[in-house]
């Protein structure tokens, strides 16, 4: 298999500083892996490979430490306007034009089930953190639950007045968030699958939403050019970040929860600082930027771009804070992850809540314990629980 390499970039000044056009290094690219431009990324939870959307109908997966991409994955007739990979790794999700949800197996980059219902195009699709259902955003103004074995339809959730662009799935499984062309976003309760909120704050549509990694803030992108940070708890606008001079299309949270990334048609990306509102930085690109990801624990950020590949950016220079861990049980305890050295520790009573190093003696990372377990033992509505 012909094996082709991403663009790859680096921005070599530290967060904070304005960048200059020669402060910043381009690699040479082989040629390019998609036919046509990429619409959608989402990276593996070990920051080992990232799979890619295309408007050639296909996505790839691709090695990110050397730049190779490793599998093509057929079957969807149209567009891919989505993708997203589950927390433990195993699972691909892709939504399409084509007005399907797909499954696909990563390990061996082959499709696993086709989730038809959609009657227009889905735009966006996530997974719950225990892995046993998928959420997708669609064109015909609902967002529709999945359940990962059945493989069959779980709810449908009515109530925007316009197409939905975007969705994601609280990092405790609890929280279902949409936005829409409508200019609104809401939020769902995910075991009770009924909206609890309606936010309000963009004058045009809402293009993109994240949710930080301890589930307390939510960002949100507009074709309005501003985003919005939202707390999650009082569902209320915390503060908006002016920066953009058009249409913002993705935006994403860094691992430790302390930076928003957006880019959009203005031909940048931008890094945000949550705790003051301000833009922190400015990357310029050759064309629109269409979709994010962000490495799980280095500074690197990627970029699908319009007409074009995919980018990645070395921040140089950028030290995160302690990086959010959601724990996971598996059947034998709740155990913590370090995204870093792929460690996995039991998790003791002090940990939830607090800061902590790595307990592995070749690993200093620092790390955050969210307050809340996952629980993958049990089939169960919820999916989640808390930790007592």
């Amino acid at each position: 298999m012909l094996r082709k390499q991403f663009q790859d970039y680096l921005v070599v000044s530290e967060l904070g500083r304005e960048i200059e056009r020669d402060s910043w290094a381009r690699r040479p690219a082989l040629k390019k892996g998609h036919e046509a431009y990429i619409v959608a990324c989402a990276i593996s939870p070990d920051g080992r490979w990232i799979v890619t959307g295309s408007a050639d109908k296909t996505l790839k997966i691709w090695d990110v430490s050397t730049g190779y991409d490793q599998a093509t994955l057929h079957g969807h007739a149209d567009m891919v306007n989505c993708c997203t990979v589950s927390k433990d790794g195993r699972w691909i999700i892709s939504g399409s034009e084509d007005r399907s949800v797909r499954i696909w197996d990563a390990a061996e980059a082959s499709l696993a089930a086709t989730l038809q219902g959609h009657p227009l195009e889905v735009a966006d699709c996530d997974i719950s953190p225990d892995g046993r259902w998928i959420a997708s955003a669609c064109g015909d103004m609902t967002l529709r639950l999945w359940d990962m074995d059945s493989r069959q339809e779980l709810a449908t959730l009515a109530g925007h007045t316009n197409s939905l662009k975007a969705c994601a799935i609280s990092p405790d499984g609890r929280w279902i968030v949409s936005a829409s062309i409508d200019s609104t976003l809401k939020i769902w309760d995910a075991n009770r699958r009924k909206e609890t909120a309606s936010l309000k704050g963009h004058s045009r549509m809402v293009t993109c939403c994240a949710i930080s990694p301890d589930g307390c803030r939510i960002v949100s992108g507009s074709a309005d050019t501003n985003l919005i940070l939202w707390d999650m708890e009082r569902r209320s606008q915390i503060t908006t970040f002016n920066g953009h001079k058009s249409k913002v299309n993705a935006c994403t949270f860094t691992p430790d929860g302390r930076w928003v990334v957006s880019t959009g048609d203005d031909k940048t990306i931008k890094v945000w600082d949550i705790e003051t509102g301000s833009e922190r930085l400015t990357i310029p690109l050759n064309n629109p930027g269409a979709s994010l990801a962000v490495d799980p624990f280095r500074p690197f950020i990627f970029c699908g771009v319009i007409q074009d590949n995919l980018h990645q950016y070395d921040l140089k220079g950028v030290q995160y804070g302690p990086l959010i861990i959601t724990p996971v049980d598996h059947g034998e305890g709740p155990t913590i992850l370090c995204p870093a050295c792929q460690a996995a520790f039991p998790l003791e009573k002090n940990y939830p809540g607090k800061e902590m190093t790595c307990p592995d003696p070749g690993c200093s990372t620092s790390l955050y314990i969210n307050p809340f377990v996952v629980d993958r033992t049990i089939k169960q509505k919820k999916g989640w629980q808390f930790w007592k």
